[in-house]
């Protein structure tokens, strides 16, 4: 086959030619090789839109930081309710007042308003139960 078909002929010659002869005309994707001066224009193309890609990348960024900034305390208000609703536990924060049980060998903990924490409660360690008994006796002033 011939590189080109009808080459002394003029474009529109050679086109009313290819429609009349061929066997079937089709719609398809093909690639050409680029000359040394297509490749130039092509890379500063390419330069051109990556430094338009890069700015716009920048204030996406730029965009996209401040939504997070602004959801951030929603997501937070979100996390915490869904593990209130989850739990059936609401967190606090603030002064509790230990109790150790000698009898029952339990620490109990009380809020400001003097309500037990049950959460809270738990067995004495050994520690806790030494210091008990340390403390009771300064207060009596005995070794009993």
């Amino acid at each position: 086959m011939e590189k080109f078909i009808l080459p002394d002929e003029s474009p529109e010659a050679r086109l009313r030619y290819l429609q009349d002869s061929a066997d079937e005309v089709v719609n398809d994707k093909y690639f050409k090789k680029l000359d040394g001066e297509e490749l130039t224009e092509k890379k500063s193309e390419f330069t051109a839109n990556n430094l338009k890609l890069k700015k716009i990348e920048a204030e996406k960024k730029e965009i996209m930081d401040e939504y997070k900034e602004r959801m951030k305390p929603l997501k937070d208000e979100d996390q915490r309710l869904a593990n209130e609703i989850n739990t059936g536990f609401v967190e606090y924060e603030g002064k509790l007042f230990k109790f150790i049980d000698e009898k029952t060998r339990m620490v109990y903990f009380y809020d400001v308003n003097g309500e037990l924490v049950p959460t809270k409660t738990r067995p004495a360690d050994t520690d806790e139960l030494q210091n008990t008994i340390y403390m009771e006796t300064r207060k009596n002033g005995t070794n009993d």
